[in-house]
């Protein structure tokens, strides 16, 4: 009897020295230098954010499913590239006939593990959306995926933009929500640089 509780107790020092080594670490100790050299260095994918950078004029049309007219929208966007490169910031300021104006402001960075562009967009409506860009250097395009939550229900969008040249994008949005069986708009919007 004696040697099952001795058993029992040293079954449990073991755990809990095992649980108290996985909960605090078992990080070895490393030098400055040794730390230094474990650090990242910056994904040359980054460089195509750049393409991004300056400020841009937005105008587009918006068809809302539940609307019989497309509205019109225009925007101000300015993007930089912040962070010693490590990622873009966007800034803007969209109108929609109809609605008062409506500041938003975004957030691009690169996956390096997975090989995509992280995107994370928050605006003055409660929208709040995050996924993944590629981008395809032969059609000079980007082609983006979404989830949206917003103070009217969950959805997905689809979008591309297209560089035209330097100076002009062209966008596309589709968004449904229920695995895409409801549509909820889609946008087309061109971009000049001011």
């Amino acid at each position: 009897m004696m040697v099952k509780r001795i058993g029992k107790c040293v079954a449990g020092i073991v755990l809990g020295v095992g649980v108290c080594a996985v909960a605090t670490g078992c990080m070895p100790k490393m030098t400055m230098d040794e730390m230094k050299a474990m650090m990242p260095t910056r994904p040359a994918a980054l460089d195509k954010l750049n393409m991004f950078a300056g400020n841009w004029s937005h105008e587009g049309t918006a068809n809302f499913e539940a609307m019989d007219e497309p509205l019109k929208m225009t925007a101000q966007t300015t993007s930089k590239v912040e962070g010693d490169g490590w990622y873009l910031v966007e800034t803007s300021v969209y109108s929609m006939e109809g609605f008062d104006d409506m500041n938003a402001m975004s957030f691009w960075t690169y996956d390096t593990a997975n090989d995509r562009f992280r995107v994370t967009y928050i605006d003055t409506m409660g929208s709040q959306s995050t996924g993944t860009a590629t981008y395809d250097e032969d059609d000079n395009q980007w082609r983006m995926t979404v989830e949206n939550a917003t103070p009217f229900g969950t959805s997905t969008a689809h979008a591309t933009i297209t560089f035209v040249d330097k100076d002009t994008q062209k966008w596309t949005w589709t968004e449904s929500a229920f695995f895409g069986l409801i549509k909820i708009m889609d946008m087309e919007a061109t971009l000049t640089r001011r």
